[in-house]
């Protein structure tokens, strides 16, 4: 098991988490725990109870979902210093997506119910987890934006 100091520095080293003090890197960690995933173990199903929100400290992770013909379709990748998870965890709704390592993962996971926790007492790594995965999401929607014109340009043809 690693320790909450060891988990404190990854968490100061991660850019989610830039400007959090030694001792809020602290608190954080003594809520979570750090997996170490090998290339190819899923980390959650799409369709599972969403229980944790994650941060890839090493590695990269996939994204995938499932039609409704049962194909799986690779939808993305997730680098390392980037959060996942957290829609599933917000909306207390099961997940969107597949997730697997696609290479040697670190992962940070910090369980739902600590995030809801940290989130009633306003604690600043909280904030900054929030702050993040607001601009990955509106990131996110630009590019869907994105992709939706080419679309209908090309349909417009």
């Amino acid at each position: 098991m690693v320790g909450v100091s060891t988990i404190a520095e990854s968490i100061l080293d991660n850019p989610v988490f830039v400007g959090l003090s030694k001792t809020e890197a602290e608190e954080l960690a003594s809520h979570c725990d750090i997996l170490v995933l090998p290339a190819g173990r899923p980390i959650f199903e799409q369709g599972a109870q969403a229980k944790s929100i994650f941060v890839l400290f090493k590695g990269s992770v996939n994204v995938s979902v499932r039609d409704m013909a049962g194909e799986e379709h690779l939808v993305g990748s997730i680098p390392a210093g980037d959060v996942f998870g957290e829609m599933g965890v917000l909306e207390a709704q099961a997940r969107s997506a597949t997730t697997i390592a696609a290479e040697d993962c670190v992962i940070l996971r910090i369980p739902g119910t600590s995030f809801t926790m940290m989130v009633k007492q306003g604690h600043p790594a909280i904030h900054r987890l929030l702050q993040w995965a607001i601009r990955k999401s509106c990131q996110r929607l630009r590019e869907l934006d994105g992709r939706l014109d080419t679309l209908f340009e090309q349909d417009a043809k």
